[in-house]
């Protein structure tokens, strides 16, 4: 799993784009990316390029890593980024170690805040739109679920359809007989 491993793979849509520069975070002074990778569509546009040692290229676009990207799973202490491992990914669930997560510090998982985020059961805030949450009650994991309110209500209308539709397949000669008479 690509996750588990480090990788972040997008796959959110973000409502915004900045032309110049890539969009970054400061915490005490460094400056963190929240993407790990870059491609320069700008130079189709302009010519110009970023200013970073480009990785591999192809057809005059270049792709950068940076080297100083925000964690996928992290907390922040005192102004300080400290990386978490993820124990478990699927795409609305991850669960990260948080043996040295303390109470007061800030959670957060790099991926595209929606209202429905949970950490630790709790609701999530959006933190310049990724999802998190300060830690109230340390536990010995994070857990990030996706639950949205929508989908809940979206999944009980659907079985109570199912359970009607399954209810009248097995009433269907009765129903046939009483439309009959």
């Amino acid at each position: 799993n690509s996750m588990v491993e480090g990788l972040h793979i997008q796959r959110a849509y973000y409502a915004y784009y900045l032309k110049n520069t890539p969009s970054s975070i400061v915490f005490n002074n460094n400056v963190y990316y929240a993407a790990n990778y870059l491609i320069d569509t700008q130079y189709l546009e302009t010519g110009n390029t970023f200013d970073l040692p480009s990785i591999f290229s192809v057809d005059g676009i270049s792709v950068y890593k940076f080297e100083n990207s925000l964690p996928n799973v992290f907390t922040i202490r005192n102004g300080n980024i400290i990386p978490l491992t993820i124990k478990y990914f699927s795409p609305n669930k991850v669960i990260a170690d948080g043996s040295n997560v303390q109470f007061g510090d800030v959670v957060v998982y790099k991926a595209a805040y929606y209202k429905g985020w949970k950490v630790n059961g709790m609701n999530a805030q959006n933190l310049g739109n990724m999802v998190g949450a300060e830690i109230k009650d340390p536990n010995t994991d994070i857990t990030f679920a996706f639950e949205p309110f929508d989908f809940r209500i979206g999944a009980t209308i659907s079985i109570i359809t199912g359970l009607i539709f399954a209810f009248m397949l097995i009433r269907r000669p009765k129903i046939n007989e009483y439309f009959e008479k």
